[in-house]
């Protein structure tokens, strides 16, 4: 007798989509600059972020929210970063004002100010985000599929790898900070834009989330209290220890202040101090983390 078979459907539903030419369908079709038809009418969503923020969990949050509210995801850098020679710059002219979804976003865009769009910034204590990109970036996180992409990202990796964790946050940390400038002042008029923190959502997870429900405000329905029932269930931060070859390597804020020399911190903390001190005008600070070696406090 043959032994049974067991089907694991979300494999076989990957295979078929790969063979049908279906995987990044809706960013294909943006990219070659048609329009993709919205089932709903609210306004379109945009996640920013920088890396090691917690970006891939949070978007896998923002998908599952965003699929029960009707909206249509597109993954436009996540696309060109696994099959294109280059990662795109996504251009105003790839944005559509209703229905559609835009995450994970780690490049800022122009757009005129007027567009009713929703935006959501996901930040992290950058200190403690390029210590920790030091470590992914040499390590654990995953090469592109495109071959010539994937070349670039492995000499990448090596050059990382050979230098040292201070050399690497103090040439990374400048790049950083203008972007998280342009995130968190230059992008939106301020009532569009919601700013939440990964300090926040390690400390305070349910906090965290009501934010996060009440801004994007999604048609109440089965589905969506479903995933909503979902995501809180699976929220886990908990590491035991610290495995350096991990993604998820450790989770506890101020992890730069444990691995870094004190003349860098002290450097960077120069680097940073503008957009801490923007976060301290906007009252855009965390509301359960004190960032140490700055003047800003908790709101």
């Amino acid at each position: 007798m043959l032994p049974a078979l067991t089907l694991d459907w979300g494999i076989l539903m990957s295979k078929i989509s790969r063979l049908l030419n279906l995987d990044y369908r809706v960013e294909r079709t943006i990219l070659s600059g048609k329009n993709v038809r919205p089932k709903s009418q609210q306004p379109s969503v945009l996640y920013f972020t920088i890396h090691k923020a917690a970006s891939f969990y949070v978007n896998r949050i923002m998908r599952k929210l965003m699929k029960a509210g009707r909206y249509i995801p597109a993954n436009l850098e996540g696309y060109s970063f696994q099959h294109q020679s280059s990662v795109i710059q996504v251009q105003p002219n790839h944005i559509q004002p209703i229905g559609l979804y835009y995450g994970a976003l780690r490049r800022p865009i122009k757009l005129e100010p007027n567009r009713q769009l929703k935006v959501i910034v996901q930040v992290r204590d950058p200190r403690d985000a390029i210590t920790s990109s030091y470590f992914s970036f040499a390590k654990s996180h995953k090469a592109p599929v495109h071959e010539d992409r994937k070349a670039v990202f492995e000499q990448s990796r090596a050059r990382i790898a050979d230098s040292t964790i201070d050399d690497y946050v103090l040439q990374a940390s400048k790049p950083v900070a203008n972007k998280l400038r342009q995130y968190t002042q230059d992008l939106f008029p301020r009532d569009q834009v919601l700013v939440l923190h990964y300090e926040d959502m390690v400390l305070d997870f349910e906090g965290w989330f009501e934010s996060l429900l009440n801004f994007v405000d999604l048609p109440d329905s089965r589905q969506l209290q479903k995933s909503i029932d979902q995501v809180r269930k699976e929220a886990n931060f908990d590491v035991n220890g610290e495995n350096k070859g991990q993604h998820k390597r450790q989770v506890v804020p101020g992890d730069h202040l444990r691995k870094l020399h004190p003349k860098t911190i002290a450097t960077i903390n120069q680097t940073f101090a503008g957009y801490f001190q923007a976060l301290t005008d906007s009252g855009q600070l965390s509301s359960n983390y004190t960032f140490p070696g700055t003047q800003s406090k908790a709101a």
